[in-house]
């Protein structure tokens, strides 16, 4: 399977691990699967400004993914606050 997404790959179609970080995701994806893009899951976005493990997981998340050169897309913003301090996470 990795051949054929490699070989779409060329092809310029990117990949995106929707809810990453719940269900069947592991970081094992991130290698195999080459993706572009990783959808930060909504019960982790909804409470960042309020709870310190959503928050902590957040940051882990798009501090990996800054690293490998993966873009972030968030679920689930809801308000102002989350937007800008979401924002201001990169």
């Amino acid at each position: 399977m990795q051949k054929q997404i490699n070989e779409l790959r060329s092809f310029g179609i990117s990949f995106a691990i929707d809810d990453f970080g719940t269900g069947y995701s592991n970081l094992g994806y991130l290698a195999k699967f080459n993706v572009c893009t990783l959808k930060l899951d909504r019960s982790f976005v909804k409470n960042i400004c309020h709870a310190t493990n959503e928050l902590q997981i957040v940051k882990a998340i798009i501090g990996m993914s800054k690293s490998l050169s993966i873009t972030n897309v968030a679920e689930g913003i809801e308000d102002k606050a989350t937007a800008e301090l979401l924002a201001e996470l990169g």
